[in-house]
């Protein structure tokens, strides 16, 4: 698509017209499946806006690989999950407390989520969680596990009080994708070291464990 400057006496053809106003304007359409309906033939850097007035909506791109896509060099945020076979927005709420923690890896009831990636963005993993042990002293540690394998990114934090009062545990990894698919995340919890008490996640409706997916920017050329 050219861009034109006008000037007087020029003729206004209906080629001129549909590639400099209709394809370089921003076209706004109620779901994806009448943009593609209307747009048949769409060219690269082409814009529009979904005014599906739910998460899909806003303003998309047409690149050059063929894809309607949000704007490459910005956040995407809070991304689409799949927790306990149930979409979510990326976000995880557990309420119910989870005792019995050892020095084995224990995985935490619901703290879980699956979600597809894009090569080459960074994403942010979110966790907090809250425990008490029998033992001052212990050592809690929560494990992110990577697509279902016993490598991931790990927090430990001292847990100097007992069932008297809790202590946050928190984890935020930043980490980016080199290929895009499906993505899953399954939390553990264990004692990593201490006098040798047992370890309790305590979470309720007012105080809850919490998981959180974000897209933050990317991480290279776009995919």
């Amino acid at each position: 698509m050219a861009y034109t400057t006008l000037v007087s006496g020029t003729n206004i053809t209906s080629s001129w017209a549909n590639a400099s106003v209709r394809d370089q304007v921003v076209s706004p359409f109620v779901t994806s499946a009448a943009r593609t309906a209307a747009i048949t033939s769409p060219v690269a850097g082409m814009v529009s806006s979904l005014t599906t007035y739910d998460k899909t909506e806003g303003i998309e791109f047409y690149n050059s690989a063929g894809q309607w896509r949000k704007p490459w060099n910005m956040p995407w945020g809070i991304i689409t999950t799949t927790a306990g076979g149930t979409s979510n927005l990326g976000y995880v709420d557990v309420t119910s407390t989870q005792g019995s923690i050892g020095a084995t890896g224990v995985s935490l009831t619901n703290m879980t989520m699956t979600f597809n990636t894009a090569a080459n963005r960074m994403y942010r993993l979110s966790i907090h969680t809250n425990f008490y042990s029998t033992q001052a002293g212990d050592t809690a540690a929560l494990l992110a596990l990577i697509d279902g394998s016993n490598v991931g990114y790990a927090l430990s934090g001292d847990l100097t009080a007992t069932s008297a009062s809790l202590r946050s545990l928190d984890l935020v990894k930043p980490f980016t994708r080199t290929t895009g698919g499906s993505m899953s995340v399954i939390m553990q919890a264990y004692r990593q070291s201490g006098p040798g008490g047992t370890l309790t996640m305590q979470a309720s409706a007012v105080n809850p464990a919490t998981m959180l997916i974000e897209d933050i920017g990317p991480a290279g050329a776009p995919s």
